[in-house]
């Protein structure tokens, strides 16, 4: 252009050739200087410049090919499309019964009484609200049952109604055994307490550190053994962690992340 313009002093301008050679990538300014060396240049101008940048294009082109789409397309031809995918149709495996629908959906799960729904759900560590396989603490649709204004956090399908007295009977039974019932019914009323006994037994419990002489409280609905943790940790016995959801008969539930699970001897 410089030559075609009649402008030969451009050619020989120092300062524009270090802007050009400014533009290049590190691995072109390399080849340069080698290819300078080479030949002895100590003034190079644009047209030296110019040849052999034409050259390394002719090299480069034996292994690097354009793709043939791209020689052909137009700007016009680009095209930006936004798109949003939704699925709606989501499915859900039942964890009861392994078929295609919720677990809240289960029909043996709905057949069941709600002190059987409880240890089921308790047993797979699911979930008390939406019975999916997460944290509690992370449900987001963690909210109180509701039922008769129960206040409790769980599935209103886990939702147990406080036991009533019955109605007393209008008519009496003129059977003799009847009346010794009714008696003794009475009888037993009349003499309850508000104390509440428990029972326990002494127990040794042996562990690489120590032995430690406790009791131990014997309740027949628990389906685990539990120990203290300050306990356990003077014992010396140690486990995995592993989550621990219990669970009581007023459908109150407690969900401990930190548990661990220990072997000790008694």
């Amino acid at each position: 252009t410089a030559e075609t313009l009649q402008m030969e002093n451009y050619t020989t301008n120092p300062q524009l050739l270090m802007d050009l050679l400014d533009k290049l990538p590190y691995s072109l300014k390399y080849n340069w200087a080698l290819h300078l060396r080479s030949l002895s240049l100590n003034k190079p101008d644009l047209k030296d410049l110019s040849v052999w940048l034409e050259n390394q294009c002719s090299i480069l082109s034996i292994y690097f090919h354009p793709e043939p789409d791209t020689l052909t397309r137009k700007k016009n031809d680009t095209k930006l499309v936004l798109t949003k995918s939704t699925n709606s149709n989501k499915t859900y495996y039942c964890v009861f019964c392994s078929e295609m629908h919720e677990s809240a959906q289960c029909k043996i799960f709905r057949k069941a009484a709600v002190p059987e729904r409880w240890k089921m759900v308790a047993e797979k560590k699911l979930c008390f609200f939406c019975f999916r396989q997460h944290p509690i603490k992370y449900c987001k649709i963690k909210k109180p049952c509701g039922i008769n204004n129960c206040k409790l956090f769980h599935s209103r399908l886990l939702h147990t109604e406080k036991s009533e007295n019955p109605p007393d009977q209008g008519k009496q039974n003129d059977d003799p055994a009847g009346k010794l019932k009714e008696i003794n019914s009475k009888h037993s009323e009349a003499n309850v307490t508000k104390s509440v006994l428990l029972r326990v037994c002494p127990v040794t419990l042996y562990g690489p550190k120590c032995q430690i002489d406790t009791y131990a409280l014997l309740d027949d609905g628990s389906t685990i053994s539990l120990i203290d943790s300050a306990i356990a940790d003077k014992l010396g016995v140690e486990g995995n962690k592993e989550p621990l959801t219990t669970c009581w008969s007023n459908s109150t539930c407690h969900f401990d992340p930190s548990s661990r699970k220990v072997s000790l001897k008694i």
